[in-house]
């Protein structure tokens, strides 16, 4: 499961992946932009409306639609605070700031390069940096910080 490519396709982005991301998925799939290429694909089929559907990256669908005389709207940007605007906010470099034992806590927001989003439910042992996290796709797992990539939301 690759936590920024169901993301991305959550929020309608298209585009290749960043180079810092965590992803397995291949690059092609982003550029397809899926979700919101599958929810076009609904709309024209069903002959109706695309209502309020909304994405990041939607000028190739709108251009799409026009050019096959598709007659179910146009779709609107939207600004979705994606984790690169989280990023941003949190810190202005843009470089991702990694979790340590020191400024481990209950109830952090955490990004895991395998497990994706989670919160810190648990700090087992603060000394060794051993904390149990919740993920929204993986349950609770406990890591050992010095070796897992966890990195701040």
């Amino acid at each position: 499961a690759d936590y920024l490519f169901k993301q991305a396709i959550k929020d309608g982005r298209a585009g290749l992946a960043r180079k810092k991301d965590f992803c397995n998925a291949s690059c092609f799939l982003y550029e397809g932009n899926i979700g919101l290429s599958c929810a076009v694909g609904g709309a024209i089929e069903a002959r109706e409306q695309l209502g309020d559907l909304k994405g990041i990256d939607v000028d190739i669908a709108n251009g799409y639609m026009q050019v096959v005389d598709a007659d179910c709207g146009q779709l609107s940007t939207t600004q979705v605070k994606t984790t690169k605007a989280r990023e941003k906010e949190d810190n202005p470099n843009g470089e991702r700031v990694r979790l340590t034992a020191i400024n481990a806590q209950v109830g952090l927001e955490v990004l895991h390069e395998q497990f994706g989003h989670g919160t810190i439910t648990v700090v087992v042992d603060k000394k060794q940096g051993r904390v149990k996290v919740a993920f929204e796709h993986h349950g609770e797992v406990v890591l050992l910080l010095s070796y897992a990539k966890v990195y701040l939301l």
